[in-house]
């Protein structure tokens, strides 16, 4: 059964005109991305609260097409941002449009 699910990635904003090359390789047809300020592993003590800045990147796939997907973003993240980088896969109740349409062949 397939089902919906929202991809969530948090990079340094550096980053991210090699992680767009990236998504157009894959094929992805929509996300949003947002500017985010926080810290986990590394801390900005530049600054007096600590945050640094990144991009949090959402995408809602099918559990099929996350697969693929999911393993690129955390291979990219893994080598361009180590620590600095989260990838997580959510599960979406329900949704207005149907993705099982998704161009991503998981063969």
């Amino acid at each position: 059964m397939t089902t919906t699910v929202k991809i969530v990635a948090i990079f340094p904003e550096i980053l991210w005109p090699e992680m767009e090359e990236l998504l157009l390789r894959l094929s992805v047809r929509g996300l949003s991305l947002t500017p985010v300020k926080g810290f986990g592993s590394y801390r900005n003590y530049f600054r007096k609260d600590l945050l640094s800045t990144g991009l949090k990147l959402e995408i809602y796939t099918t559990s099929k097409a996350a697969k693929t997907l999911t393993r690129a973003i955390e291979s990219f993240i893994d080598t361009h941002a180590a620590e600095n980088g989260l990838v997580a896969v959510e599960p979406v109740i329900r949704t207005n449009i149907d993705l099982n349409s998704d161009p991503i062949d998981n063969s």
